[in-house]
Order: C-alpha cells, then structure tokens, then sequence
C-alpha cells in the first residue's frame, strides 16, 4: 500500500535470479525518524528504524546521480550494530530478524494480501 510498507521488486526478463528490491522511506512524525517497511509471503509486517535521512548529499555511480545519507557509517550502526564491518556468515542471516532494527508491525488481513501483493507481470 502506498501508505504503508511500499515496495517494489524489479525482476529482468533475462536474468530473473537477479532482481533488485525499491524500499520507501516513511517520515514519523511523532518520533522525528524514518522507517522503511518490510513483509513476509503470510502477511506478517515489519518495520526498521532509522533516524531521520537528513541531510542528503548527492553521489555519482557510474555517471548518475543518487541522494544518499551524508553519514553512512551512523545508518550501518543503526541497521547492522556497531561492529557492521565485520563477517555475518550468510546462512545464518533472516531479513526479518537479523537486523538491529526491525521489529514486527502487525499484519495484513487475509482478506487485502490479493490487493497488496500485486504482480504485473507483462511478457
């Protein structure tokens, strides 16, 4: 839902094992702080923190022109602790607990997952 927990997977015809998931930053009001949301394939909802994304500085990858995080060593520490530089053994990584941000966020009523897993899938 645009409203919440927004996201869009991008799947090439060509190589369709490499996609690439688009998160949308939310702004809380209350907290003053972001968040982006994730869920799981039954519904369950989660939610990961961040501190609020500001300011933006502007980045270049390969002649394009990205707004990332002016500090982004201060988001690693938020998403991946403080020691973010070292090994996570890959099998042991769940994209719904691993991270020291996320918590659950309730759960989309069986009855909406149609209307909320949309696939456009043009051939």
């Amino acid at each position: 839902m645009e409203n919440d927990s927004y996201e869009f997977t991008v799947v090439p015809k060509r190589y369709p094992h490499l996609y690439i998931d688009i998160f949308f930053v939310y702004y809380d009001e209350k907290t003053d702080s972001s968040w982006v949301g994730g869920m799981g394939n039954r519904g369950d909802k989660y939610r990961y923190d961040y501190p609020r994304y500001d300011p933006y500085c502007a980045a270049d990858l390969k002649g394009h022109i990205f707004w990332v995080t002016c500090n982004p060593t201060k988001m690693l520490e938020v998403e991946y602790g403080q020691k973010w530089y070292e090994d996570y053994p890959t099998k042991k990584f769940v994209w719904n607990r691993s991270h020291k941000n996320v918590k659950p966020n309730g759960h989309w009523p069986k009855e909406m997952l149609k209307q909320i897993l949309y696939v456009n899938n043009k051939n």
